[in-house]
């Protein structure tokens, strides 16, 4: 099954802990001075603050943890000991503690907006789109005019599908969006939901006259230009895909399907196809794709095998369903193929192989074997 352009995760840069390292001994006596001070004035959270930071920063990290959790006994309604914990919870590649301290965070002042941006990177890497959205909502609510949040929440809208809502907010970032190509290949995205295709192509053009090498506007432009029947600039756009990203499964997968749509290049397609699905294993469209390249090439067994799989993770596709059907009705399961075909029908009625999905519930119902 062709993957359409999803939204890379959003680059939400977080500023470093560590203070310059060129001076040691400098830092080494500011250290000692923090000590001195907050031993006299244990209970003073602002050199609670300074001494963890400054412990951290010299890799004293328990006993900075511990100067931060003193700090938020003391004044438990700032949110900043919260951050710096989970600034460190980050770096030692503790998501679950960085997302707890922060949500902590947010408990002394919910709108507090580094906050709600941090979670919403947090969950943006763990797949959790819904979350990151209200994160960067509520941090857009306070300052409307954050240009790298907006992005970022049009990117995530554009994975939730709602095209209007992400060309909304890339226009809130004014003459910005016509300088940046993450902007335009965002309104590119979102015009391919809405089938606007000249308008995507218009603006995945300009993505890549911003920036030449990026290539999910590569990808992107090779998508428009299939859905407008210019097969051969799409594939050689996917290549070029394949080319600056090479660890990207998704030109792979499109072009493995297109040549299998066409019943082109199948050793090729072969290929593709595994290839995807060893970038991205468990992807039910990209094993749709693998196990219709099997059938393409009466790889039967294969194929059933494949797109068993590919239903599992993906139930509710219609064109999932539609292969594993036409697969069982190819090997003679007419019962089988059946039963697929009425499911592709009942997720969508009018999905592009419906035609054909009808043909084959006809057809079984004369041989039900």
């Amino acid at each position: 099954m062709a993957i359409d352009p999803t939204f890379e995760p959003a680059a939400l840069q977080l500023a470093a802990l560590a203070s310059p390292q060129d001076d040691a001994r400098a830092n080494a006596r500011v250290l000692a001075k923090l000590k001195e001070q907050a031993t006299r004035e244990p209970r003073d959270p602002a050199l609670q603050l300074a001494l963890g930071r400054a412990l951290i920063a010299g890799g004293e990290i328990a006993a900075g943890k511990a100067a931060l959790r003193r700090m938020i006994e003391l004044t438990p309604v700032l949110p900043e000991a919260h951050l710096s914990l989970a600034e460190v919870a980050m770096r030692e590649q503790n998501v679950d503690e960085a997302i707890a301290a922060l949500q902590a965070a947010l408990k002394t002042n919910p709108n507090h907006i580094e906050t709600n941006v941090m979670l919403a990177n947090l969950f943006v890497g763990q797949g959790r789109v819904d979350a990151a959205v209200r994160h960067l909502e509520t941090a857009l609510r306070v300052n409307p005019d954050l240009t790298e949040p907006s992005l970022a929440l049009g990117e995530l809208y554009v994975a939730q599908g709602r095209a209007d809502d992400a060309l909304a907010r890339v226009s809130t970032v004014g003459k910005a969006a016509g300088a940046s190509p993450r902007a335009q290949l965002i309104a590119a995205t979102a015009y391919l939901q809405k089938r606007q295709l000249e308008r995507a192509l218009l603006a995945a053009r300009r993505a890549l006259e911003l920036d030449p090498r990026l290539s999910s506007a590569v990808f992107t432009l090779g998508v428009v230009l299939e859905q407008r029947g210019d097969v051969d600039r799409a594939i050689a756009a996917y290549r070029k895909t394949i080319e600056l990203n090479p660890g990207d499964p998704r030109p792979y997968n499109n072009l493995a399907r297109l040549y299998a749509d066409r019943e082109r290049n199948l050793e090729e397609a072969l290929d593709l196809a595994r290839k995807a699905v060893e970038l991205m294993p468990n992807r039910g469209e990209i094993l749709d794709t693998l196990g219709w390249v099997y059938a393409r090439r009466g790889m039967l067994t294969e194929a059933e095998q494949t797109l068993r799989q590919a239903v599992t993770l993906t139930p509710n596709r219609a064109s999932l369903l539609y292969h594993l059907g036409f697969v069982q009705y190819r090997l003679g399961r007419m019962a089988d193929a059946a039963s697929e075909m009425r499911r592709a029908l009942r997720a969508d009625a009018n999905f592009p192989e419906a035609a054909k999905a009808r043909e084959i519930l006809a057809a079984s119902a004369k041989d039900p074997s």
